[in-house]
């Protein structure tokens, strides 16, 4: 979801509560077995570009802030095993 979005690739996915978590507002959320739901919104998606378009804006914003960022994420990761590894040396 996150490499989608970080390239301006908005979601559409079912309302999972990890998904819609995940997706935020780069995205939309349909009902699992809301079929006529699914084609509407991709039908929307597919035709109406104004609204495609702030879909695009609303996903790169998503995936590219600070606690998505790769390094970032890294970067915190390496803080924390350091401090597990600090705790077990003592």
């Amino acid at each position: 979801i996150l490499e989608a979005q970080a390239n301006g690739i908005p979601i559409l996915a079912g309302d999972v509560p990890a998904l819609v978590e995940a997706i935020g507002d780069g995205g939309a959320i349909v009902g699992l077995d809301d079929i006529d739901g699914w084609a509407a919104e991709l039908e929307q998606m597919w035709s109406d570009e104004s609204y495609y378009d702030r879909l695009c804006q609303q996903a790169l914003q998503h995936g590219q802030r600070s606690d998505a960022d790769p390094a970032s994420v890294a970067h915190s990761f390496i803080r924390v095993a350091n401090r597990l590894v600090d705790q077990v040396n003592y």
